[in-house]
């Protein structure tokens, strides 16, 4: 993040407390912080395998539009990453609680939540690199989501389901 910033100063970094222990921070920060953002990126996730997740959809919603990835695509190919549905991250949270713009998170590192976790080089330059492309070459506009649709809750209890027609991930 920090030498994103060294090469773009126009951006903004976003360091929640409490991350790993529910998102503490991403629930609590004021959502105006993002509101001249064109969009959001968590370089926070691990490698399953050999596989190399953008994730555009998280915390039970899409975080990105069909026109978002569509967009970033070629970017995605060059530094072999696929797109994924995740479980749990601030991005998510963010986009729950009102922020309105595109958002993914990225695999960057080896053995999260372990004694084991690691940063490989090779795999955090081409995620380095991927961010890089992608504030260089999609910040000409402001990514927006679509309003989200009401939330309800389902017959069987407080499960909450949304119509997620409008955000299915790619």
């Amino acid at each position: 993040a920090i030498e994103m910033f060294r090469l773009h100063p126009n951006i903004k970094l976003f360091f929640p407390t409490d991350e790993e222990i529910g998102a503490i921070g991403s629930y609590g920060c004021n959502t105006t912080f993002f509101d001249d953002c064109c969009f959001m990126i968590q370089p926070d996730r691990n490698v399953y395998g050999n596989k190399r997740d953008y994730i555009n959809h998280t915390n039970g919603i899409a975080v990105t539009t069909k026109e978002f990835d569509k967009e970033i695509e070629p970017i995605l190919r060059e530094y072999w990453y696929t797109p994924e549905q995740g479980t749990f991250t601030d991005i998510g949270v963010l986009s729950s609680i009102g922020v309105d713009i595109c958002a993914f998170n990225l695999s960057c590192y080896l053995n999260a939540h372990t004694d084991q976790e690691v940063v490989w080089i090779p795999l955090y330059e081409d995620a380095l690199n991927l961010v890089n492309d992608v504030i260089t070459t999609m910040s000409y506009q402001q990514w927006k989501m679509p309003e989200r649709p009401s939330v309800q809750y389902g017959k069987y209890g407080n499960y909450i389901w949304e119509d997620f027609d409008l955000y299915e991930p790619v």
